[in-house]
């Protein structure tokens, strides 16, 4: 959808339409902008857990989950375990997959990069698999994963 750019600040001052106008393109620029819900991991309809991979049962921990911004930005959050590293823990699916494969350094709960941490990665490939690999622990956090589309 194109939105015209606001009106000018001259325009807007002689013109008694100005509030009509203003509103009329914040109301355009707010529904060009709807930013969806979270798309939860295994649940009904969406992508299922593969290899084992499962939730993290923590208190105030949200599940896997990921969403597309309005600017094509897919975002993941959620802390996932149980899989063996190097596994497909789940696909994204079609509209939410990189054009090209992306690797970010994660945390885990033996810590994550740096003095005393495990080295954790998390691969997302072009064809949606996300696959987090560890050198020890098994908590993977998915927190703070985005690449755009």
């Amino acid at each position: 959808m194109d939105i015209a750019p606001p009106p000018s600040v001259v325009d807007l001052v002689e013109d008694k339409l100005a509030d009509s106008i203003w509103k009329s393109w914040f109301n355009l620029l707010r529904e060009s902008l709807q930013v969806e819900a979270w798309h939860s991991v295994g649940a009904t309809g969406e992508p299922a857990f593969q290899n084992s991979w499962v939730n993290s049962i923590t208190a105030g921990v949200p599940p896997a989950s990921f969403y597309k911004d309005p600017l094509d930005v897919v975002h993941l959050r959620g802390n996932i375990n149980t899989g063996l590293t190097a596994t497909t823990a789940f696909t994204l699916p079609l509209g939410y997959r990189p054009p090209y494969t992306v690797v970010q350094i994660v945390y885990n709960n033996n810590g994550g990069p740096g003095p005393g941490g495990a080295n954790v990665y998390l691969t997302v490939n072009t064809d949606g698999t996300v696959v987090p690999t560890f050198s020890a622990g098994t908590d993977i956090w998915l927190d703070g994963t985005s690449f755009r589309i």
